[in-house]
């Protein structure tokens, strides 16, 4: 069933949970504990997927992603599994050093291209938008880049797809806004931008060791480093764009 119709429901959402269940028994063979996953847990709600779809999400018509999956689901989204959650900042400069990361360690020449941060304003949230948190302590890297998420909800019913877009860009532009005024702001700079953006954010303590707190931060730190030395130049960010109207922003995300 994992690999059938993608566009339903019901075999999505399976799918979700067996890919959860992948992401933990990998977890298992490397000894990497994760946090709030006991065998109990992995019983009721991941070895069995079609099981776990019928009995407990579909009998307790309860929403997708349950709550029960917020901490693994984003545990795996921060190492690079994509998941229903999308991951912001609460800090605009670790936004912005997230977007131009990669950006440095190609070395290349951009030319006319450019790289994006959004801003979310979270004062005034749509019905089907929420605000994700789980404990830091269960994730480094969350704490240290003042991490949260958001989760779009998409109602469904079996054998049915789900309803509404899974974009959170489309979504918002569905919505009503307040006073006229945007709830997702892009801001974009041009891509030759990425090494002094990098070199700004180093000022401010913001670097790949302090974002990612163990070895591999470190050394991805020196590398990017080495990599801004020589490309890094004096700007003063005249051009950036800000598309749509300003917004009140709490939440960024590259």
């Amino acid at each position: 069933m994992m690999k059938s119709n993608p566009d339903r429901s019901d075999f999505q959402i399976i799918a979700e949970i067996g890919a959860l269940k992948i992401f933990t028994d990998h977890c298992d063979s490397a000894g990497l504990q994760i946090p709030g996953i006991t065998a109990k847990f992995k019983h009721e709600y991941l070895d069995n997927p079609n099981d776990i779809f019928s009995d407990t999400i579909v009998t307790h018509k309860s929403p997708w992603p349950m709550e029960e999956y917020f901490d693994i689901m984003s545990l795996a989204q921060h190492y690079g599994l994509q998941t229903r959650l999308l991951d912001w900042s609460r800090n605009p400069y670790i936004a912005a050093y997230f977007a131009v990361a990669k950006l440095v360690m190609k070395g290349e020449e951009y030319g006319d291209q450019r790289f994006a941060v959004w801003a979310l304003d979270i004062k005034v949230l749509p019905k089907n938008l929420q605000i994700i948190t789980v404990p830091s302590a269960n994730n480094l890297n969350i704490a240290a880049q003042q991490g949260v998420f958001t989760l779009l909800r998409q109602p469904y019913q079996m054998g049915m797809d789900f309803e509404n877009t899974p974009l959170l860009d489309e979504y918002m532009k569905s919505q009503v806004t307040v006073q006229g005024r945007q709830r997702l702001v892009k801001i974009s700079l041009p891509q030759k931008e990425c090494y002094k953006i990098v070199d700004l954010c180093s000022m401010y303590g913001i670097t790949a060791a302090t974002l990612q707190p163990d070895f591999y931060g470190a050394a991805k730190a020196t590398q990017i480093a080495l990599a801004v030395t020589s490309k890094s130049q004096d700007s003063e960010c005249r051009d950036v764009k800000v598309v749509k109207s300003p917004a009140i922003s709490k939440l960024y995300s590259k």
